[in-house]
């Protein structure tokens, strides 16, 4: 939904909404009593860092695995109780939770305004319809908690797993099409980083950064034993090792040929690609490593079971801010536009902070 038609949205809520609304922007009630949806909806937009801003929310009962952007003002969580949440940042409260999975819900990827995907500790990859809360369809083929995800193109997405594979997908058939084998431990992280490879993060220490290729052909292969930096006939793969711990995070960075990566032995590592060499390593976490998020191109934020979220420089590589109000460990990160982030922990809540003072 986009912030041309927040006047609908607002209808939905509005006994609880408006009186929200007139508290922060006193001026807004007269605006309305006017009936110009116009520039109630310019004043709404113009105003809107305000309505979101330092919001602490509550309502889950376990921890907070992930989070997923869904539009400026609305966000979906995922929880170890096994259910999907979507959140309405404007009031502040949960507008409708999703149950399907039997187990944790461990990664969230956004396919359209409508539709998501899920991974879960049950060893399912799941694909939601929001308007109706159905399950359309559900990919299965790992053998143990599936950890990360992502889409890929507009037919495939990737997942990993402690199975310690990654494994490719046709989401529209629901078909696994191709089965990778890269690491000896369990597969933590899995990011993007153009229209041909990946990058991965495991509980081997090591990061791959892999070239995928044509998978429309409909077929399972398994790699295994492959050569560090060598073409090993399908695939090409070069190998990242410094971290003296997993690697539990990834994060590509502005740069072509750069990305970060966070880790249990409670570094930041930046890497040049092109050399496979560490550039430099961020130091500051008391505790692993768990999220990555992209501020801007000199800008990242890290959060850790230090219960903190540091704000990092990339060019000087210092510590610019750090954030302490999570009583638990921060598990995951995501941004929610150019003046704030979001925080999901395990100590249940949700946090909307703003950043434009970093």
């Amino acid at each position: 939904m986009n912030k041309i038609n927040i006047i609908t949205k607002f209808n939905r809520y509005k006994k609880y909404t408006f009186s929200l609304l007139y508290k922060i922007l006193p001026d807004l009630k007269y605006i309305h009593s006017l009936r110009n949806k116009k520039l109630f909806q310019t004043i709404i937009k113009m105003n809107l860092d305000k309505l979101l801003e330092n919001k602490i929310l509550t309502g889950h009962k376990h921890f907070v695995t992930c989070l997923l952007k869904l539009n400026d003002y609305q966000i979906i969580s995922g929880r170890c109780d096994f259910s999907i949440k979507l959140w309405d940042l404007l009031i502040g409260k949960c507008i409708k939770t999703i149950h399907g999975h039997s187990h944790f819900v461990s990664c969230l990827v956004k396919l359209n305004d409508y539709q998501i995907f899920s991974g879960s500790g049950d060893l399912s990859i799941k694909i939601w319809d929001l308007s109706n809360e159905n399950c359309l369809k559900t990919l299965l083929g790992h053998k143990h908690f599936i950890t990360c995800l992502i889409k890929f193109n507009n037919k495939q997405i990737i997942s990993g797993s402690w199975d310690n594979l990654i494994k490719v997908w046709n989401y529209r058939t629901g078909d696994c099409i191709k089965t990778y084998t890269l690491h000896t431990n369990y597969i933590l992280c899995l990011i993007k980083l153009n229209e041909k490879s990946i990058v991965t993060g495991s509980r081997d220490n090591t990061i791959k950064v892999v070239e995928i290729n044509d998978c429309e052909i409909v077929s399972d292969l398994i790699s295994d034993n492959i050569d560090n930096n060598k073409n090993n006939g399908s695939i090409n793969i070069k190998t990242l090792s410094g971290h003296h711990s997993h690697v539990k995070c990834l994060l590509k960075l502005n740069g072509k040929d750069q990305i970060a990566s966070g880790s249990y032995d409670k570094t930041i590592k930046m890497w040049n690609l092109v050399d496979g060499k560490c550039i430099k390593t961020l130091m500051g976490h008391l505790d692993d490593v768990i999220c990555l998020l992209s501020i801007n191109e000199r800008t990242i934020a890290s959060g850790g079971y230090d219960k903190l979220i540091k704000i990092w420089n990339l060019i000087s590589g210092s510590c610019l801010k750090t954030l302490s109000s999570h009583t638990n460990s921060v598990l995951c990160l995501i941004k929610l536009n150019e003046k704030q982030i979001v925080s999901g922990s395990r100590d249940d809540t949700i946090i909307v902070w703003e950043y434009l003072i970093f």
